[in-house]
C-alpha cells in the first residue's frame, strides 16, 4: 500500500490541472485531477485524499460552493485555494470558512509545495488549543496605529494600491507596513492574518 500523500486538484483550466499534477507527481505526491467541482464530487475517492488544491472561480460549482458542500457533508479535507489576484476577496471568505491556505496564480513550485505541506499540518482554528480573543488582541496591540489600519484592510483582501489610496499613502509605504506587521504578529501568510482577525472578535 502506497504511503504517498494524495493531493486532489480541481481547476477548470486544463493546462493548470495538468501542469500542477505533473509537478506534484515529480515531488512524490499521488494526485487526482478534476476539471470541475461536479467531477470531484462524483469521481474522487474522498477517503484517500489528504489535501485539496482548489480553484476559487469555476463554472458550475465554484470553489467556495464545493468547500461548503464538503462541510455540509462533514468531510474534513485541508484545502489550499488557488486564485487569480482579482479573486482575493473570495479567497478571504474561504479562509474564514476554514480553508488552510491560499496562493495566487501564477504560483511557483516552492509556493505550492509550502502551502500543501502547511495544509497537511493544519488544524482548524477552533477547539481548546486555538488562540483566545484576549491572546489575539494582545498580539494586535503590538501594532502601531498605522499598521493596524493597514492590517484591517489587508484582511479584507485589498491590494497595496487600494490600501494606499484609502489611507493616502504610497503603495510602497503600504508594503513596508505589511512586512512590519507580519513580523510583529508572527504571521507568514495572509491566511494567518485572517485567522488572527477572526480570533480577535
Amino acid at each position: 500500500m502506497s504511503t504517498r500523500k494524495c493531493v486532489a486538484i480541481v481547476d477548470d483550466d486544463r493546462s493548470v490541472l495538468a501542469s500542477t499534477s505533473v509537478l506534484l507527481s515529480a515531488l512524490g505526491y499521488a494526485t487526482s485531477q478534476h476539471p470541475s467541482g461536479e467531477h470531484f464530487l462524483e469521481e474522487a475517492d474522498l477517503d484517500r485524499i489528504d489535501c485539496l488544491v482548489l480553484d476559487v472561480r469555476m463554472p458550475g460549482i465554484s470553489g467556495l460552493e464545493l468547500q461548503k458542500e464538503l462541510s455540509d457533508r462533514d468531510i474534513s479535507i485541508p484545502i489550499v485555494f488557488i486564485t487569480a489576484h482579482g479573486d482575493i476577496p473570495m479567497a478571504v471568505k474561504a479562509i474564514r470558512a476554514g480553508a488552510a491556505d491560499m496562493i495566487e496564480k501564477p504560483f511557483t513550485q516552492g509556493e505550492l509545495t509550502e502551502s500543501i505541506e502547511f495544509s497537511l499540518r493544519y488544524r482548524p482554528f477552533s477547539g481548546p488549543n486555538s488562540m483566545t480573543r484576549d491572546a489575539a488582541n494582545e498580539r494586535l496591540d503590538r501594532l502601531t496605529k498605522r499598521e493596524r489600519e493597514v492590517f484591517e484592510l489587508v484582511v479584507l483582501g485589498e491590494t497595496n494600491k487600494t490600501i494606499g489610496r484609502e489611507l493616502e499613502i504610497s503603495p510602497r509605504t503600504v508594503d513596508v507596513h505589511r512586512k512590519k506587521l507580519r513580523e510583529k504578529l508572527g504571521a507568514d501568510r495572509l491566511a494567518d492574518l485572517i485567522r488572527l482577525k477572526q480570533a480577535s472578535g
